[in-house]
């Protein structure tokens, strides 16, 4: 243990420095070191990286999110620069809420207090709406998080948070990040092509997604999301196998293309991919939950799509919302319904209706790309009952019902279908998507645990 404390400057709190935490540092690229502190005596952690001038500062991230007041992200005491330019790297601090423990440990903790495996599982259900919350209002934002692993997730008796914003990207080009070039003394222009250049390599290997295993261009937040599946069996396998293991086919890395095919290979099982992330004793356990997101991430209603995520880096998801509505708040929902909607722009007839008949197409799904944002020409779907068209196609054109063919320089909408008489995500209609049983609690109701551990 170490015992130092930071001199004090105007304006500033004292910061006093005790534990320090290890965690690897890479030869290349960020260099980063936490400390256990106390801010105003509240539990605080001390992050202090060396990162390329040439990429965007974490500070600038947490800028933007919490001016847009996303939460399920550590509340912000302190931050700012030290050295602002020192061989092309950059001296960063932030000083951060403790949020406790990673997701493992958060669950070994509760099980080894007694806690009732239906209490597992409503807690892990809890973290799960919160992070997914919090992913889909950083996008609202303009942001993607792109590093969504299982030491980024955390827990506490104030509920889950997503940390390390360090790999985050703004995936908007707007005055916003002028302002911040200027507050954080960056090039925007070469930061921003900077980032979109990492795309394809940024995050932790073990939680990558089939897309970006496989060279991806470009990310999205259903990446993030996906990230967020791997970790939550993670978290679960460690919970039956002990700590620091990657267990199965699942989690077994050899190269990222093996990785990516193992992965195609396993989740293809609609029903037991579960033991291939070494998962045995509590796989009914947390079922609705896992269920839910392996339906949502790569099943369509033509069925399996997690080969045309590998083949076909630029494929575009097909994702059935009451499968969301089963992981994910109100509150998340509705954000993503607000993303979907905003960049409808195209779309002349009503969502979900067939362009000649006006009929419903008999899907309750939302047709996504890899952000979200943009929908092809074209709806990788079962045939409608009867017509042998593919569902949600027009039967003279082929295209999908309510858009326009895609040209290389148009807009680009997205389609979101409903078979519901309700606005899609009204409350009423996640309610209502909400059949399965699964009980609405308050995200963030957690028991109280001491906090022990903490990876910013």
């Amino acid at each position: 243990m170490t015992t130092a404390s930071v001199p004090k400057r105007a304006g500033r709190t004292d910061i006093r420095l005790t534990t320090f935490i290890p965690r690897p540092v890479p030869p290349r690229s960020r260099c980063t070191f936490l400390y256990k502190t106390t801010y105003n005596d509240k539990p605080a952690v001390l992050k202090l990286s060396w990162t390329q001038t040439n990429r965007l500062p974490e500070s600038a991230v947490y800028d933007i999110l919490v001016d847009k007041e996303v939460t399920g992200i550590p509340e912000v005491y302190d931050r700012g620069l030290l050295k602002t330019d020192f061989f092309g790297f950059r001296l960063e601090y932030l000083v951060l809420e403790d949020c406790g423990d990673t997701l493992d440990v958060y669950l070994r903790q509760l099980a080894e207090s007694g806690t009732s495996n239906k209490d597992l599982a409503e807690q892990l259900s809890n973290v799960v709406e919160v992070v997914t919350g919090c992913i889909v209002a950083a996008r609202a934002a303009g942001v993607l998080h792109r590093d969504v692993s299982l030491g980024n997730v955390a827990v506490s008796n104030r509920g889950a948070r997503l940390l390390d914003w360090g790999y985050g990207k703004v995936v908007e080009s707007s005055d916003l990040v002028e302002e911040m070039a200027k507050r954080w003394m960056f090039d925007a222009q070469e930061v921003m092509t900077n980032e979109a250049g990492h795309d394809p390599i940024t995050g932790t290997v073990h939680y990558t997604g089939i897309r970006v295993l496989m060279g991806a261009k470009t990310r999205g937040y259903l990446d993030d999301i996906e990230s967020l599946f791997y970790v939550v069996l993670h978290a679960i396998s460690r919970l039956e196998n002990g700590p620091r293991t990657y267990k199965g086919d699942g989690f077994n890395f050899v190269n990222n293309r093996n990785l990516a095919e193992a992965r195609v290979g396993v989740l293809g099982l609609e029903s037991d991919y579960h033991e291939y992330f070494d998962i045995s004793v509590h796989r009914d356990t947390f079922r609705s939950t896992l269920d839910a997101m392996h339906k949502f991430l790569f099943w369509s209603p033509a069925g399996y799509t997690g080969h045309q995520l590998m083949h076909n880096m630029e494929h575009d998801r097909l994702v059935d919302m009451q499968h969301a509505a089963k992981f994910m708040n109100e509150d998340g929902l509705e954000v993503l319904g607000r993303l979907l909607v905003d960049s409808d722009t195209e779309s002349s007839q009503p969502t979900g209706q067939d362009a000649v008949t006006g009929q419903p197409t008999g899907q309750v799904a939302v047709l996504l790309n890899n952000d979200g944002l943009d929908v092809p020409g074209q709806l990788l779907a079962g045939s409608d009952a009867g017509q042998g068209q593919p569902t949600g196609d027009d039967a003279e054109t082929g295209q999908v019902a309510g858009l326009k063919r895609r040209s290389d320089d148009a807009p680009q909408p997205h389609a979101a279908m409903s078979t519901t008489s309700e606005p899609m995500m009204t409350r009423a209609a996640v309610k209502k998507a909400k059949t399965a049983g699964k009980k609405t609690e308050p995200v963030n109701k957690k028991p109280k645990t001491t906090n022990k551990e903490n990876d910013a």
